[in-house]
């Protein structure tokens, strides 16, 4: 079996599953009554989270994130902690590759990573 035809059946099974899990949701909705799904809907307004909130989440964070930056150390609470990281080196590798045509020597500190494969949905065109 060659690799077009193994990723064939890899997107053969992810159709089965997803169709298993709609088939599913399709008999869990042919039970639900309308009284049922008003109730469910009924109780997802009332635990919806405020805006409110969101925004009094969203302000703490930003001021958490920031005196944690200013700080430039990891913070510990009692259930959270805010760990800091700091920046990354990094190089531009166009003009690296370029220096590197006329200093072969700067190869030597050059690391590779370790190569990686994702999947994703073929486009059509």
């Amino acid at each position: 079996m060659d690799l077009k035809d193994m990723l064939d059946m890899l997107h053969g099974y992810r159709e089965q599953e997803s169709k298993r899990m709609e088939q599913k949701q399709a008999m869990i909705d042919s039970v639900m009554t309308p009284l049922i799904v008003q109730e469910i809907r009924e109780i997802e307004e009332e635990f919806a989270t405020s805006p409110e909130m969101v925004e009094k989440v969203k302000l703490l964070t930003n001021q958490i994130k920031n005196a944690v930056l200013d700080l430039g150390e990891t913070f510990r609470g009692n259930h959270l902690m805010a760990v800091y990281s700091k920046g990354r080196d990094g190089w531009d590798m166009v003009a690296m590759k370029k220096y590197a045509e006329s200093h072969p020597e700067i190869e030597e500190f050059k690391k590779t990573g370790k190569p990686s494969v994702k999947f994703q949905k073929v486009v059509e065109k």
